[in-house]
Formats: structure tokens, sequence, C-alpha cells
């Protein structure tokens, strides 16, 4: 971390990165860890980035202009948390309106988001998978696995949840 850190002086540590750096340092080793969690500082923890790759960002974004996760704040990431609700909304309307009446903010996800689930699982090889997904799919996916999750949370426990994402993730 301290090396991706130093190497780039545009991000910002925050609590929760150094679980993606181990996770990808433990399934790649040193050497191919390292370039992973790099490139995963660089772009797929970006806002910016992913805004240009939408198409909501007029310019592509410049190496100075860093408005994530690894910001000098969270700010940035608690705007991206707000759209879990209304990702929630495309599925349980009811849920939505909930949520909106209630004015709760998605807190709850920040770890989820900022950490790809690999904080709050004891499983590895379910982190493992989750992160396969994750990096083979759009740099917004953690929203939508959280979307997911949230939806779900009726069910008796999480722990059939992250089954179901084991099996779904094996099939990529």
């Amino acid at each position: 971390m301290d090396a991706i850190l130093s190497r780039n002086k545009d991000l910002h540590y925050y609590q929760g990165f150094h679980d993606i750096c181990l996770v990808l340092l433990l399934v790649l080793g040193d050497k191919y860890g390292f370039v992973a969690a790099e490139r995963v500082s660089r772009f797929y923890l970006r806002l910016d980035f992913t805004l240009f790759t939408l198409g909501l960002l007029s310019r592509p974004p410049t190496p100075h202009v860093v408005r994530d996760a690894m910001s000098p704040t969270l700010e940035p990431v608690i705007s991206i948390l707000n759209m879990v609700y209304p990702l929630v909304g495309q599925v349980d309307e009811e849920l939505f309106r909930f949520f909106w009446e209630v004015e709760s903010n998605p807190f709850f996800a920040l770890p989820w988001v900022i950490t790809w689930f690999s904080h709050d699982l004891d499983n590895q090889q379910v982190v493992e998978r989750i992160f396969d997904f994750l990096l083979s799919s759009h740099p917004l996916m953690p929203l939508y696995l959280t979307a997911s999750v949230r939806l779900l949370s009726s069910f008796p426990t999480l722990h059939i949840f992250f089954s179901l994402v084991f099996l779904v993730a094996c099939r990529w």
C-alpha cells in the first residue's frame, strides 16, 4: 500500500484499502498483486474515470483529479452510495419509497463498496469470487451488488445470499 501511495501522489489511503490489497496479494502473490492493487486503485476506485466511461463526464479524467474513495475525503463515495436506493427502486418500488420516506442514508453499504465486501466476509473463496466478478465488470458493479444484497436482506440470513453469489460467480 505504501508503495502504491508513494508512486501515486494523487491517491490517499482510506480505511479498507488494505482489505482490497490483501486479497489481491494473497491470490496473485507479491509481484502481480501489487500491479493489480495499483490498477484497481487507479481505475476501479475512481469516480471521475467511471463517470467518463459512462459518458457522464465530457472530458477524460486527468491524473490529478481523483474524486473517489482515494480522494482526501469520503464525500464523493457518500454521493455514490446515494445511487443504491434508486437501484433498489428499479426492483422494489415499495422498499425504495420506504427508504425515501424515512430519509435513510445508505451508510450500511460503505464498507461493502469500499472494500468489495472483503471486510465483512470470512469465507476467502467467496471473497475471491466476488473480486473476480467485480474485476471483470463495470466499475460501478459494487453498487449493483450492494443493491442486490439490500434487496435480499429479507432472506433469513445473508449466508444464503453469499452462497448464491458464489454459485453465480463460479459460472463467470
